[in-house]
């Protein structure tokens, strides 16, 4: 019976634990802006409809250095160097606008379109079947988002073991279980997904200049291994003396110049 009581009492513990994590994330705010960078937002866009592209790369930099982003900040921003033919500042700005706005139809087309101008675009290697579906579902959803999402399941499992301490129905009682075991395959699911997604932040990067080799060794007497193309997105596995050892996504690994790139 003390035993009893003890995992009743350890239930709602976890239950509240999980809802308070919960509540914490919601509360997660985004940073708002200030009448004058809405101003030079609007001036911005006004000079893109002009076709005045350069000008309006100056005032969309201009308001990130003030410290403010949106997703649609770098999706115009994005738009606006594509139109200059700066092909990789288009796909970074492209890339992190994704993040911020991962459902938007129209910046999906954009970036696909971006990258379809990338010389030699490097094919991405297979992946499971299972672990591609898993990513394209979480992929549609920002940190945040997830992050609610998983603190949400996290306390429907706790609520549903709760429930199911006081239920006296054998049959319910085995339904729940199903529940609670199919709850948790979706959380440990999102949970690997989270978890790359968020040890990849400062490490993917694009090609800024219009080519870099990428060498075996990190110094410029080195033999080139292979020749990145502007636009393109690699993995950045370590730095040393201005150099980053990188992974392209056919797991090609070589040697590349700090300068040739720019993080996410």
């Amino acid at each position: 019976m003390m035993l009893l009581k003890c995992n009743k009492l350890l239930y709602i513990l976890l239950f509240i634990i999980g809802i308070f994590f919960m509540s914490c994330s919601i509360l997660l705010a985004e940073q708002g802006n200030s009448h004058s960078e809405k101003h030079m937002f609007y001036n911005a866009n006004n000079f893109y409809k002009q076709a005045k592209y350069d000008e309006a790369v100056k005032e969309y930099e201009q308001i990130l250095e003030k410290g403010y982003e949106s997703g649609n900040l770098y999706y115009n921003l994005a738009n606006s160097y594509l139109k200059e033919g700066a092909l990789g500042k288009a796909v970074l700005n492209y890339e992190r606008a994704k993040e911020l706005i991962p459902r938007d139809k129209d910046l999906e087309a954009n970036y696909l379109y971006a990258k379809s101008l990338i010389t030699n675009c490097v094919a991405e290697s297979k992946m499971p079947w299972l672990k591609k579906q898993v990513d394209k579902f979480y992929g549609q959803f920002t940190l945040n988002e997830m992050t609610v999402i998983l603190s949400m399941v996290c306390a429907l499992i706790f609520l549903i073991l709760t429930v199911r301490i006081f239920l006296r129905i054998v049959g319910l009682k085995r339904y729940l279980l199903i529940s609670v075991f199919v709850l948790i395959l979706f959380l440990i699911a999102g949970s690997f997904s989270f978890y790359k997604r968020v040890s990849s932040l400062g490490r993917e990067a694009i090609v800024a200049k219009k080519e870099a080799e990428a060498k075996y060794g990190p110094f410029d007497r080195a033999t080139t291994y292979f020749t990145l193309y502007e636009g393109t997105k690699i993995y950045i596995l370590s730095t040393k003396d201005g150099w980053n050892k990188i992974k392209r996504s056919d797991k090609k690994i070589g040697w590349v110049k700090k300068t040739s790139l720019e993080v996410i």
